[in-house]
């Protein structure tokens, strides 16, 4: 499914940047990040759950509203997720605890896959718009996740296990902001490089607490 809906985003952009005297740019980016929550309710998982990498592959149109200001509407599939440290297995026989024989560590690993739909403010901080600030929000519908249980024995992976289901079906909400650097490759062409911060302010429990903190590159037409 996900590699359908990157295709998908890719033909789009290869179609509409092939568009004559378009009122607006298009543009292409890719966002690897670093995903995880800020908080873990509960202090039995606060130790286990970690971050994980992300990423982010999407496109927009971006059009010039003022001086200093540009408004950017986009679609993007992104890939967050978490995963737990690598843990002992341990099984509960007539009241004692004794290690696995088939293996003796487990790790957790969950993808939540969502669309997102960034509607962003670009301003640009001096007179030549070479460096800018951005900021926007961005409604986000989880439509599938994914989760893979590894076995370790001798600190060796043994067996690793992935099965997918159905998302949540909520609709939540990412705010973000970010700085950056634009630069004119040619009179077409513009490249973009952009920190980036997401917070999921939600109560979904596929991003409660979640942030997404990476790197984004565009390349704007």
């Amino acid at each position: 499914m996900k590699q359908v809906l990157i295709l998908t985003l890719i033909c789009i952009f290869s179609t509409l940047s092939k568009g004559q005297n378009m009122p607006f740019k298009m543009g292409f980016l890719l966002n690897p990040a670093y995903c995880d929550r800020l908080n873990v309710q509960s202090d039995l998982l606060r130790g286990i759950f970690i971050g994980k990498y992300a990423y982010s592959i999407g496109i927009f149109a971006q059009k010039k509203m003022t001086k200093t200001l540009d408004g950017r509407f986009g679609i993007n599939f992104v890939n967050n997720g978490e995963q737990t440290i690598q843990q002992p297995i341990w099984v509960k026989l007539n009241g004692n605890l004794f290690t696995s024989s088939s293996a003796e560590a487990i790790q957790l690993i969950s993808n939540f896959y969502n669309i997102e739909i960034p509607i962003d403010i670009q301003w640009f901080i001096n007179r030549k718009r070479s460096f800018f600030a951005i900021f926007g929000a961005s409604p986000s519908y989880n439509f599938s996740k994914s989760g893979t249980v590894n076995f370790y024995t001798n600190g060796q992976l043994t067996t690793s296990n992935t099965s997918k289901r159905a998302g949540d079906a909520v609709l939540a909400l990412a705010l973000q902001f970010g700085m950056g650097y634009q630069k004119a490759l040619n009179n077409n062409l513009l490249f973009e490089i952009q920190p980036k911060f997401r917070y999921y302010a939600t109560n979904a429990a596929n991003s409660r607490y979640m942030y997404n903190a990476g790197l984004q590159l565009n390349l704007i037409f």
